[in-house]
């Protein structure tokens, strides 16, 4: 593996680490760029009546210009989230609270492979909003009839929102195309983009809102954005309410350190991001070749393509993803999303070693019964990955299987 981000001289390098999906590595340029904050440099950004404040302002107003750049959009257009959690349930609720009360509009639709903060904040509008739920299945490839959204749409709707990534299965949606039927109605379009972020083209200017997350594209965790077309004057009411930061959209003190690492992570992808992609999808199908040479039977869950880059959701036969863990204990791979915690007996949630509790909603979505979901794994390539690393996963999985 790669010695060029952070951590890798020390534990990890025991380990390959092929969750990328979850967290991708920290780059060295966003260490790098986070390193100042640790030796001394303070400040906060919102306070600048003195030198100090407005010096901590500019580094995240660098940060805004680095990401609005990679995304070809206006730096004014970004408003920055503690991640995409966050900035999913700021579009989604404040887009509902806004068009109710403007527009008489209480329609969402979404689809039942979305991340569950958009399904759990969608369903919060339901039942506190008033608004009209409408989730839309997927088809068993993971992708949306676009006849099954216009038979489903109306001039009720509010707000179409839609993954451009999705974070189990990889598969990329027609997005331009749901947009440009969400407008037709005068509906607003949003995606939660955070798997796509420097690894996808994004074609921002159809879209109304969308949410990205640092950490999934080599920043840190605990920051993220989300973009606001000004051409299409999208307002909304804010999820949180204070001091008036971004615009009053977002209140709270911005974690220049967070930022910092935000902004280089987006430089490094902007120049690198293409070139990333290619070379995934041709580590992606060397992984399926190795599998396919020793003669194990699996499947991949969603189409193959166009899906993201690296991405790897496959299903096993006689074999479950509990009794493949324990056989490849070096290599760091999941079953679904880090966010799927399973209910235990007084209701609290529990996030246990590879998400083994209730399984999957997406792969229940694509219709796989529990056998096949019970034999399923997700692996996240990244650009940290050399040929060697990824023959030698796919190795170990071959192995594992026929034991």
């Amino acid at each position: 593996m790669e010695e060029n981000f952070i951590g890798s001289d020390r534990v990890f390098k025991d380990f390959v680490y092929l969750d990328s999906q979850s967290s991708t590595p920290l780059c060295a340029e966003a260490a790098s760029s986070m390193q100042p904050f640790l030796g001394g440099f303070f400040g906060n950004p919102h306070s600048t009546s003195h030198a100090i404040g407005l010096r901590v302002a500019e580094e995240v107003e660098r940060a805004r210009v680095s990401l609005a750049s990679l995304l070809a959009v206006r730096a004014n257009e970004i408003l920055f989230t503690s991640g995409a959690t966050e900035a999913n349930n700021t579009a989604i609720k404040g887009a509902l609270t806004l068009r109710r009360e403007r527009d008489g509009r209480v329609g969402i639709i979404t689809l039942a492979s979305e991340h569950k903060c958009v399904l759990q904040a969608c369903r919060y509008c339901e039942r506190f909003l008033g608004a009209r739920l409408q989730v839309l299945p997927i088809e068993r490839d993971g992708l949306l009839d676009l006849q099954r959204l216009e038979k489903a749409i109306s001039s009720d709707t509010a707000i179409v929102s839609v993954m451009a990534a999705n974070n189990e299965i990889g598969v990329l949606q027609p997005l331009e195309e749901i947009a440009r039927i969400a407008h037709s109605y005068g509906a607003w379009f949003h995606t939660d983009a955070a798997q796509a972020l420097g690894k996808v083209s994004l074609p921002l200017a159809s879209f109304d809102l969308a949410s990205f997350s640092a950490h999934k594209s080599y920043g840190p965790i605990g920051v993220g954005a989300l973009y606001v077309s000004h051409r299409r004057r999208v307002t909304f009411e804010p999820l949180l309410h204070g001091g008036g930061q971004e615009g009053g959209v977002r209140s709270g003190t911005l974690s220049p350190m967070l930022l910092a690492g935000f902004g280089a992570a987006a430089d490094m992808l902007a120049k690198n991001g293409k070139e990333d992609a290619s070379r995934l999808a041709r580590q992606a199908e060397i992984f399926l070749s190795i599998l396919r040479s020793h003669s194990i039977f699996f499947h991949l869950n969603g189409v193959s393509y166009p899906r993201l880059a690296g991405n790897l959701n496959i299903t096993f036969r006689d074999i479950t993803a509990e009794q493949l863990m324990s056989r490849l204990e070096s290599l760091c791979f999941s079953t679904t999303s880090a966010c799927s915690g399973f209910v235990l007996g007084d209701g609290s949630q529990n996030n246990s070693q590879g998400n083994l509790g209730e399984g999957s909603h997406v792969l229940r979505a694509l219709g796989l019964d529990e056998g096949e979901r019970s034999g399923s794994v997700r692996i996240g390539l990244h650009r940290y990955l050399s040929d060697a690393d990824v023959i030698m996963a796919a190795e170990a999985f071959a192995e594992a299987v026929r034991v």
